[in-house]
């Protein structure tokens, strides 16, 4: 009987905590998604309610809303624009399931009530167990490096139909007369560098072999970004961030001269890059401001954070900077470029300060350099890594538009048609890719229809 007395209080504890965990998703569910997402509410209850959260950093409207509805002016057309099939009427339903489902499982993990403590639990029960070791599917998984950094692994892939798909779309693109490339961006696991952990333990790199050979074959013009980084001979990591995913901000522009140098190689578009050296720039430094998205997984139980770098042009720079996403349309010198508000001290540990950057992930971004004499116009599809690359690349040309599929879910080739660039580059890090393209949502990055 004693047995069983403590066992129903066990039950009634276990269940309760289970219980208070499902009142606090409904609660930041319908809080994030609803009152900041739809109803663009910024006030003292809906930053309460999401406080801590690891992407969100406290919440504001403007972290969530997405003003104008782009997609609406960019429709597929009636063959589904490509060589990916169209968006079936009878797949909303599973569309409107999946998209519900990638809610939910965001809010049951980064933004789970308590996340950030009991992530600091955790950490403090893996150091003293001296626990270094991550799986493939290991949620928060994270390796620390032997030079400290911090890194993710990813599994073998098939990459067989995302190469086809930017294959096809790199024949659209020649049907319309446009040049195009195909530029490779690095993941933090180097295979000179890491050779104990490259093909064994991660295998980005191996994916991204795969990827640029299958290109190749088939003609198709790629830059491989990592033998760049190599020919510089500075390590590898250091291109990084000690604490986060992405290559240090200020590579944006090293990173944006290769870039057009390649294109003006093959294509001899005329670009100024007089002025795209470092050379040109005043570095504003930001000592341990910026805590990455590994650094967050592990806590500062873990690591430190990394110094921030903001590069400011001390040459005159006339933008015309568009997100029409944002409802944001400014004119003036480089600085238009930069979102300062991921620079609020007492929040810095908790927003993303990359995303300064061009105002971070967006759908669509346009940049006009009023002060260019060439009128090329380059269109620039791109993860994550492009942030940092725009308004850089907007320094030797006329215009350049930056779409990240991810979030632009209108019809790529309908923007195509209607905005006729004179070049097409997809960049894209080596550790995105998957076996498979998911074209139900629009939202992926290998959908080019």
């Amino acid at each position: 009987m004693e047995t069983s007395k403590w066992e129903k209080i066990v039950c009634v504890l276990c269940l309760s905590v289970l219980g208070a965990f499902a009142i606090g998703i409904g609660l930041r569910l319908f809080t994030g998604e609803v009152l900041i997402g739809h109803f663009h509410m910024d006030n003292a209850f809906t930053r309460a309610v999401m406080y801590g959260t690891s992407d969100l950093g406290g919440a504001t409207a403007m972290d969530l809303e997405d003003v104008v509805d782009i997609n609406a002016q960019f429709v597929f057309r009636e063959d589904g624009g490509g060589n990916l099939s169209g968006e079936n009427p009878e797949d909303q339903g599973s569309t409107a399931v999946d998209l519900l489902r990638h809610s939910l499982e965001k809010y049951t993990s980064d933004r789970l009530p308590g996340y950030r403590f009991l992530t600091r639990m955790a950490r403090r029960y893996e150091d003293l167990l001296r626990w270094n070791f991550v799986t493939y599917s290991e949620y928060n998984g994270v390796l620390q490096l032997q030079d400290g950094y911090l890194t993710g692994v990813s599994v073998r892939q098939n990459v067989t139909q995302q190469a086809e798909a930017v294959i096809a779309f790199r024949e659209y693109c020649l049907e319309q007369g446009i040049d195009f490339l195909y530029a490779q961006a690095p993941h933090k696991i180097c295979r000179i560098q890491d050779r104990n952990l490259s093909g064994t333990v991660d295998f980005t790199n191996q994916n991204a072999d795969d990827m640029v050979a299958k290109l190749s074959e088939a003609g198709v013009d790629v830059l491989d970004i990592r033998e760049c980084m190599h020919d510089t001979g500075m390590s590898h990591h250091s291109f990084f961030y000690r604490t986060d995913h992405h290559w240090r901000a200020e590579n944006g522009l090293w990173a944006a001269r290769l870039l057009l140098e390649e294109i003006h190689a093959r294509w001899a578009y005329d670009f100024d890059l007089s002025h795209m050296s470092s050379e040109y720039f005043r570095q504003e430094y930001y000592p341990e401001y910026f805590l990455g998205s590994f650094g967050k997984k592990v806590t500062l139980e873990r690591t430190t954070p990394d110094d921030f770098v903001m590069m400011y042009p001390t040459f005159p720079v006339n933008f015309h900077y568009e997100i029409p996403g944002k409802k944001l349309d400014l004119t003036g010198d480089f600085t238009v470029t930069y979102d300062m508000a991921k620079f609020d001290p007492e929040r810095h540990l908790e927003l993303s300060t990359y995303h300064a950057y061009n105002y971070g992930d967006q759908a669509l971004i346009r940049v006009e350099n009023l002060d260019s004499e060439n009128d090329t116009r380059i269109l620039f599809i791109h993860d994550s890594f492009g942030d940092c690359m725009i308004s850089f690349m907007a320094l030797g040309t006329e215009y350049v538009d930056s779409i990240d599929l991810r979030r632009f879910k209108g019809s790529l080739q309908s923007y195509i048609e209607e905005t006729n660039p004179d070049i097409v580059v997809v960049m894209y890090n080596s550790a995105v890719f998957t076996s498979t393209i998911n074209t139900e949502t629009h939202t992926d990055l290998f959908d080019f229809r």
